[in-house]
Protein backbone atom coordinates (compact mmCIF):
# COMPACT_ATOMS: atom_id res chain seq x y z
CA UNK A 1 0.00 0.00 0.00
CA UNK A 2 2.85 2.43 0.81
CA UNK A 3 4.26 1.84 -2.68
CA UNK A 4 0.87 2.63 -4.24
CA UNK A 5 0.53 5.82 -2.17
CA UNK A 6 4.03 6.91 -3.20
CA UNK A 7 3.29 6.35 -6.89
CA UNK A 8 0.07 8.37 -6.65
CA UNK A 9 1.82 11.19 -4.82
CA UNK A 10 4.76 11.35 -7.22
CA UNK A 11 2.40 11.34 -10.23
CA UNK A 12 0.47 14.25 -8.76
CA UNK A 13 3.65 16.17 -7.91
CA UNK A 14 4.95 15.65 -11.46
CA UNK A 15 1.68 17.09 -12.80
CA UNK A 16 1.85 20.08 -10.47
CA UNK A 17 5.40 21.03 -11.41
CA UNK A 18 5.01 20.57 -15.16
CA UNK A 19 4.37 24.31 -15.43
CA UNK A 20 7.48 25.16 -13.42
CA UNK A 21 9.37 22.68 -15.58
CA UNK A 22 8.18 24.38 -18.77
CA UNK A 23 8.98 27.74 -17.19
CA UNK A 24 12.54 26.56 -16.53
CA UNK A 25 13.05 25.25 -20.05
CA UNK A 26 11.55 27.96 -22.21
CA UNK A 27 9.75 30.98 -20.80
CA UNK A 28 12.26 31.76 -18.09
CA UNK A 29 14.97 32.01 -20.76
CA UNK A 30 13.07 34.92 -22.22
CA UNK A 31 12.54 36.58 -18.85
CA UNK A 32 16.29 36.43 -18.13
CA UNK A 33 16.82 38.58 -21.22
CA UNK A 34 15.19 41.41 -19.27
CA UNK A 35 18.31 41.36 -17.06
CA UNK A 36 17.72 43.92 -14.26
CA UNK A 37 13.93 43.54 -14.64
CA UNK A 38 13.98 39.72 -14.74
CA UNK A 39 13.35 39.30 -11.02
CA UNK A 40 10.35 41.64 -11.06
CA UNK A 41 8.78 39.80 -13.99
CA UNK A 42 9.42 36.37 -12.45
CA UNK A 43 7.91 37.37 -9.11
CA UNK A 44 4.79 38.85 -10.71
CA UNK A 45 4.34 35.67 -12.77
CA UNK A 46 4.99 33.08 -10.04
CA UNK A 47 3.86 34.67 -6.74
CA UNK A 48 0.17 33.61 -6.95
CA UNK A 49 1.26 29.99 -7.45
CA UNK A 50 3.66 30.22 -4.50
CA UNK A 51 0.95 31.62 -2.22
CA UNK A 52 -1.58 28.98 -3.27
CA UNK A 53 0.80 26.04 -3.06
CA UNK A 54 2.10 27.20 0.31
CA UNK A 55 -1.43 27.39 1.70
CA UNK A 56 -2.19 23.89 0.43
CA UNK A 57 1.03 22.59 1.95
CA UNK A 58 -0.35 23.32 5.43
CA UNK A 59 -3.70 21.61 4.84
CA UNK A 60 -4.95 18.05 5.35
CA UNK A 61 -3.15 17.39 8.65
CA UNK A 62 -6.29 16.41 10.58
CA UNK A 63 -9.75 14.88 10.05
CA UNK A 64 -10.72 14.58 13.73
CA UNK A 65 -9.76 16.02 17.11
CA UNK A 66 -9.57 12.51 18.56
CA UNK A 67 -6.05 11.16 18.96
CA UNK A 68 -5.02 7.56 18.25
CA UNK A 69 -4.49 5.05 21.02
CA UNK A 70 -0.98 3.78 21.70
CA UNK A 71 0.46 2.09 18.59
CA UNK A 72 -2.66 2.61 16.47
CA UNK A 73 -2.35 4.50 13.24
CA UNK A 74 -3.81 5.70 9.96
CA UNK A 75 -2.42 6.34 6.49
CA UNK A 76 -4.16 9.02 4.43
CA UNK A 77 -3.99 10.58 0.98
CA UNK A 78 -5.36 14.13 0.87
CA UNK A 79 -5.24 15.99 -2.46
CA UNK A 80 -5.94 19.68 -1.83
CA UNK A 81 -6.41 22.75 -3.99
CA UNK A 82 -6.02 26.42 -3.09
CA UNK A 83 -8.17 28.80 -5.08
CA UNK A 84 -6.39 31.80 -6.58
CA UNK A 85 -8.53 34.98 -6.61
CA UNK A 86 -9.03 36.90 -9.84
CA UNK A 87 -6.46 39.47 -8.69
CA UNK A 88 -3.82 36.73 -8.72
CA UNK A 89 -4.45 35.57 -12.28
CA UNK A 90 -2.85 38.51 -14.08
CA UNK A 91 -0.48 41.41 -13.48
CA UNK A 92 0.04 44.84 -15.02
CA UNK A 93 3.50 45.68 -16.33
CA UNK A 94 2.81 49.35 -15.62
CA UNK A 95 2.73 48.61 -11.88
CA UNK A 96 6.11 46.84 -11.64
CA UNK A 97 8.44 49.84 -11.89
CA UNK A 98 10.38 48.42 -14.84
CA UNK A 99 13.43 50.16 -16.28
CA UNK A 100 13.27 52.31 -19.41
CA UNK A 101 15.34 49.69 -21.26
CA UNK A 102 12.33 47.35 -21.29
CA UNK A 103 9.62 48.64 -23.62
CA UNK A 104 6.11 47.47 -24.48
CA UNK A 105 2.74 48.75 -25.60
CA UNK A 106 1.46 50.80 -22.66
CA UNK A 107 -2.11 50.04 -23.75
CA UNK A 108 -1.46 46.29 -23.78
CA UNK A 109 0.31 45.84 -20.45
CA UNK A 110 -1.70 43.08 -18.71
CA UNK A 111 -0.09 39.63 -18.68
CA UNK A 112 -1.27 36.30 -17.18
CA UNK A 113 0.37 34.79 -14.10
CA UNK A 114 1.12 31.07 -13.90
CA UNK A 115 -2.41 30.67 -12.52
CA UNK A 116 -3.92 32.77 -15.33
CA UNK A 117 -5.24 32.14 -18.82
CA UNK A 118 -3.27 29.93 -21.20
CA UNK A 119 -2.60 32.82 -23.58
CA UNK A 120 0.73 34.55 -24.15
CA UNK A 121 1.45 37.84 -22.52
CA UNK A 122 2.34 41.07 -24.32
CA UNK A 123 5.50 41.45 -26.36
CA UNK A 124 8.36 43.28 -24.67
CA UNK A 125 11.58 44.60 -26.19
CA UNK A 126 14.94 45.11 -24.54
CA UNK A 127 17.01 48.10 -25.67
CA UNK A 128 20.63 49.02 -25.04
CA UNK A 129 23.02 51.73 -26.21
CA UNK A 130 25.35 50.84 -29.06
CA UNK A 131 28.73 52.39 -28.15
CA UNK A 132 29.68 52.66 -31.81
CA UNK A 133 26.65 54.76 -32.81
CA UNK A 134 25.64 56.10 -29.36
CA UNK A 135 22.04 55.15 -30.23
CA UNK A 136 19.53 52.97 -28.37
CA UNK A 137 19.06 49.76 -30.32
CA UNK A 138 16.87 46.71 -29.88
CA UNK A 139 18.79 43.82 -28.34
CA UNK A 140 16.00 41.27 -27.92
CA UNK A 141 12.25 40.90 -28.01
CA UNK A 142 10.01 38.22 -26.58
CA UNK A 143 6.50 37.54 -25.31
CA UNK A 144 5.83 37.05 -21.63
CA UNK A 145 4.87 33.46 -20.68
CA UNK A 146 1.32 32.17 -20.82
CA UNK A 147 -0.60 30.90 -17.80
CA UNK A 148 -1.46 27.29 -16.96
CA UNK A 149 -5.16 27.87 -17.68
CA UNK A 150 -6.23 26.90 -14.15
CA UNK A 151 -7.20 29.16 -11.24
CA UNK A 152 -6.16 26.82 -8.43
CA UNK A 153 -2.87 25.48 -7.07
CA UNK A 154 -2.98 21.75 -6.20
CA UNK A 155 -0.92 20.27 -3.35
CA UNK A 156 -1.43 16.53 -2.76
CA UNK A 157 -0.35 15.17 0.61
CA UNK A 158 0.25 11.63 1.92
CA UNK A 159 0.90 11.01 5.60
CA UNK A 160 0.93 8.46 8.41
CA UNK A 161 -0.22 9.26 11.97
CA UNK A 162 0.64 7.09 14.98
CA UNK A 163 -0.67 7.21 18.55
CA UNK A 164 1.67 7.58 21.54
CA UNK A 165 0.94 7.82 25.27
CA UNK A 166 -1.18 10.38 27.15
CA UNK A 167 -3.41 11.26 24.21
CA UNK A 168 -0.51 12.31 21.98
CA UNK A 169 -0.24 11.53 18.29
CA UNK A 170 2.51 12.21 15.76
CA UNK A 171 2.07 12.63 12.01
CA UNK A 172 4.77 12.17 9.39
CA UNK A 173 4.89 13.17 5.73
CA UNK A 174 7.93 11.79 3.95
CA UNK A 175 8.89 11.38 0.33
CA UNK A 176 12.56 10.51 -0.33
CA UNK A 177 14.38 12.26 -3.15
CA UNK A 178 12.68 10.95 -6.29
CA UNK A 179 13.82 11.47 -9.87
CA UNK A 180 10.79 12.16 -12.07
CA UNK A 181 12.77 12.19 -15.30
CA UNK A 182 12.24 15.30 -17.40
CA UNK A 183 9.90 16.69 -14.72
CA UNK A 184 12.79 17.06 -12.23
CA UNK A 185 13.44 15.86 -8.67
CA UNK A 186 11.25 16.26 -5.59
CA UNK A 187 11.57 15.41 -1.91
CA UNK A 188 9.43 16.23 1.13
CA UNK A 189 9.53 15.88 4.90
CA UNK A 190 6.82 16.87 7.35
CA UNK A 191 6.23 16.36 11.07
CA UNK A 192 3.19 17.09 13.21
CA UNK A 193 2.10 16.61 16.85
CA UNK A 194 -1.50 16.45 18.07
CA UNK A 195 -2.46 16.31 21.76
CA UNK A 196 -5.76 15.72 23.53
CA UNK A 197 -6.22 18.76 25.80
CA UNK A 198 -9.76 17.87 26.87
CA UNK A 199 -8.40 15.26 29.31
CA UNK A 200 -6.79 18.01 31.38
CA UNK A 201 -9.83 20.30 31.72
CA UNK A 202 -12.22 19.56 34.63
CA UNK A 203 -15.90 19.26 33.70
CA UNK A 204 -15.10 19.71 29.98
CA UNK A 205 -13.48 16.25 29.88
CA UNK A 206 -16.86 14.67 30.65
CA UNK A 207 -18.64 16.25 27.67
CA UNK A 208 -19.36 14.18 24.51
CA UNK A 209 -16.90 15.70 22.03
CA UNK A 210 -13.15 15.67 21.37
CA UNK A 211 -10.82 18.63 21.74
CA UNK A 212 -7.14 18.80 20.84
CA UNK A 213 -4.36 21.10 19.67
CA UNK A 214 -1.95 20.46 16.83
CA UNK A 215 1.20 21.93 15.32
CA UNK A 216 2.91 20.76 12.13
CA UNK A 217 5.78 21.64 9.80
CA UNK A 218 6.28 20.62 6.15
CA UNK A 219 9.24 21.21 3.84
CA UNK A 220 9.16 20.39 0.11
CA UNK A 221 12.02 20.91 -2.36
CA UNK A 222 11.92 20.62 -6.15
CA UNK A 223 14.87 20.95 -8.55
CA UNK A 224 15.27 20.65 -12.31
CA UNK A 225 18.20 21.18 -14.64
CA UNK A 226 18.06 23.83 -17.36
CA UNK A 227 20.19 24.55 -20.41
CA UNK A 228 20.80 27.95 -21.96
CA UNK A 229 23.60 28.58 -24.48
CA UNK A 230 24.77 31.92 -25.94
CA UNK A 231 22.72 33.25 -28.87
CA UNK A 232 24.15 32.21 -32.20
CA UNK A 233 26.91 34.57 -33.28
CA UNK A 234 27.01 36.41 -29.93
CA UNK A 235 30.43 37.10 -28.40
CA UNK A 236 31.33 37.48 -24.71
CA UNK A 237 31.35 41.08 -23.52
CA UNK A 238 34.61 40.48 -21.67
CA UNK A 239 37.00 37.64 -20.82
CA UNK A 240 35.10 37.19 -17.56
CA UNK A 241 31.92 36.39 -19.54
CA UNK A 242 33.31 33.47 -21.58
CA UNK A 243 30.70 30.76 -21.09
CA UNK A 244 31.26 27.06 -20.38
CA UNK A 245 28.07 24.98 -20.25
CA UNK A 246 29.87 22.05 -18.61
CA UNK A 247 30.55 24.08 -15.46
CA UNK A 248 27.48 26.34 -15.53
CA UNK A 249 25.37 24.14 -13.17
CA UNK A 250 22.12 25.62 -14.54
CA UNK A 251 18.99 24.60 -12.61
CA UNK A 252 15.73 25.86 -11.18
CA UNK A 253 15.11 25.28 -7.48
CA UNK A 254 11.79 25.61 -5.67
CA UNK A 255 11.28 25.13 -1.94
CA UNK A 256 8.26 25.65 0.27
CA UNK A 257 8.25 25.52 4.06
CA UNK A 258 4.93 25.57 5.88
CA UNK A 259 3.99 25.75 9.57
CA UNK A 260 0.53 25.53 11.05
CA UNK A 261 -1.02 25.34 14.51
CA UNK A 262 -4.70 24.63 15.22
CA UNK A 263 -7.20 24.09 18.01
CA UNK A 264 -9.45 21.24 16.81
CA UNK A 265 -12.90 20.14 17.94
CA UNK A 266 -14.88 17.17 16.62
CA UNK A 267 -17.95 15.07 17.29
CA UNK A 268 -18.52 11.47 16.17
CA UNK A 269 -22.01 10.16 15.39
CA UNK A 270 -21.93 6.54 14.24
CA UNK A 271 -19.71 6.43 11.10
CA UNK A 272 -19.74 10.24 10.72
CA UNK A 273 -17.26 12.63 12.35
CA UNK A 274 -17.66 16.37 11.91
CA UNK A 275 -14.70 18.56 12.81
CA UNK A 276 -13.54 22.15 12.89
CA UNK A 277 -10.30 23.97 13.52
CA UNK A 278 -9.15 27.50 14.29
CA UNK A 279 -5.51 28.43 13.98
CA UNK A 280 -2.60 30.16 12.30
CA UNK A 281 -0.43 29.20 9.34
CA UNK A 282 2.72 30.56 7.77
CA UNK A 283 4.56 29.63 4.58
CA UNK A 284 7.79 30.71 2.95
CA UNK A 285 8.29 29.69 -0.68
CA UNK A 286 11.51 30.39 -2.57
CA UNK A 287 12.24 30.15 -6.31
CA UNK A 288 15.71 30.44 -7.78
CA UNK A 289 17.15 30.15 -11.27
CA UNK A 290 20.63 29.20 -10.20
CA UNK A 291 23.93 28.69 -11.97
CA UNK A 292 25.55 30.68 -14.79
CA UNK A 293 23.54 31.89 -17.82
CA UNK A 294 24.77 33.64 -21.00
CA UNK A 295 22.36 36.47 -21.81
CA UNK A 296 22.62 38.84 -24.77
CA UNK A 297 22.74 42.29 -23.22
CA UNK A 298 24.33 44.52 -25.85
CA UNK A 299 25.16 45.22 -29.46
CA UNK A 300 28.22 46.93 -30.86
CA UNK A 301 29.58 47.98 -34.24
CA UNK A 302 28.25 50.02 -37.17
CA UNK A 303 24.93 49.22 -38.88
CA UNK A 304 26.58 47.04 -41.53
CA UNK A 305 28.62 45.02 -39.03
CA UNK A 306 26.70 44.77 -35.80
CA UNK A 307 27.79 42.14 -33.30
CA UNK A 308 25.70 40.98 -30.34
CA UNK A 309 27.49 40.62 -27.02
CA UNK A 310 26.48 38.54 -24.02
CA UNK A 311 27.19 38.63 -20.33
CA UNK A 312 27.32 35.55 -18.10
CA UNK A 313 24.91 36.12 -15.22
CA UNK A 314 25.24 34.11 -11.99
CA UNK A 315 22.04 33.12 -10.12
CA UNK A 316 20.03 35.67 -12.12
CA UNK A 317 16.67 35.07 -10.40
CA UNK A 318 16.02 34.29 -6.74
CA UNK A 319 13.16 35.51 -4.55
CA UNK A 320 10.90 34.43 -1.70
CA UNK A 321 7.23 34.84 -0.87
CA UNK A 322 5.57 34.63 2.55
CA UNK A 323 2.36 36.56 1.87
CA UNK A 324 0.10 33.60 2.74
CA UNK A 325 0.68 33.95 6.51
CA UNK A 326 -2.38 34.47 8.70
CA UNK A 327 -5.30 33.00 10.61
CA UNK A 328 -7.40 30.18 9.18
CA UNK A 329 -10.72 28.48 9.90
CA UNK A 330 -11.29 24.84 8.89
CA UNK A 331 -14.42 22.70 8.77
CA UNK A 332 -15.12 19.24 7.39
CA UNK A 333 -16.30 15.67 7.89
CA UNK A 334 -15.02 12.11 7.85
CA UNK A 335 -16.81 8.83 7.17
CA UNK A 336 -15.32 5.62 8.57
CA UNK A 337 -16.36 2.20 7.30
CA UNK A 338 -14.51 -0.57 9.15
CA UNK A 339 -10.84 0.39 8.58
CA UNK A 340 -11.42 2.68 5.57
CA UNK A 341 -12.13 6.42 5.73
CA UNK A 342 -13.30 9.13 3.35
CA UNK A 343 -12.91 12.76 4.30
CA UNK A 344 -13.38 16.29 2.97
CA UNK A 345 -12.76 19.75 4.38
CA UNK A 346 -12.39 23.40 3.50
CA UNK A 347 -10.21 26.15 4.97
CA UNK A 348 -10.90 29.87 4.94
CA UNK A 349 -7.62 31.80 4.63
CA UNK A 350 -6.06 34.39 2.31
CA UNK A 351 -6.22 31.68 -0.35
CA UNK A 352 -9.21 29.40 0.45
CA UNK A 353 -8.37 25.69 0.32
CA UNK A 354 -10.49 22.58 -0.27
CA UNK A 355 -9.35 18.99 0.06
CA UNK A 356 -10.77 15.49 0.04
CA UNK A 357 -9.19 12.09 0.38
CA UNK A 358 -9.25 8.58 1.72
CA UNK A 359 -7.29 6.51 4.18
CA UNK A 360 -6.64 3.29 6.05
CA UNK A 361 -7.41 3.71 9.78
CA UNK A 362 -6.38 1.02 12.27
CA UNK A 363 -7.73 2.42 15.52
CA UNK A 364 -10.51 0.67 17.38
CA UNK A 365 -10.35 2.87 20.48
Amino acid sequence: MNRTFTKLFVSAIAFIFCSLSAFAQNDVVNIIKAKDDAGKLAQAYLNPFLKGFGTGLNSGWFQTAKTHGLGRFDVTITPSVSFVPSSGRSFDLNSLGLSSNLRYDQNNSVSPTLMGKDTEGPEVKLYGKNPSTNQDEEIAKFRLPQGAGISFAPAPMAQISVGLIKGTEIGIRFIPSINMGEAGNVKMIGFGVKHDVKQWIPVIKMLPFDLSVMAAFTNLTYTKGTELKPDEGALPKSTNDVFNLATANQHIEFSSKGFMTNAIISKKISVLTVFGGLGYQSTKSTVGLLGKYPVTTGVTGPDNAKIKTYETLTNPIKFSNNDSNGANLTGGFRLKFAVFTIHASGTLAKYPTANAGFGLNLDWK
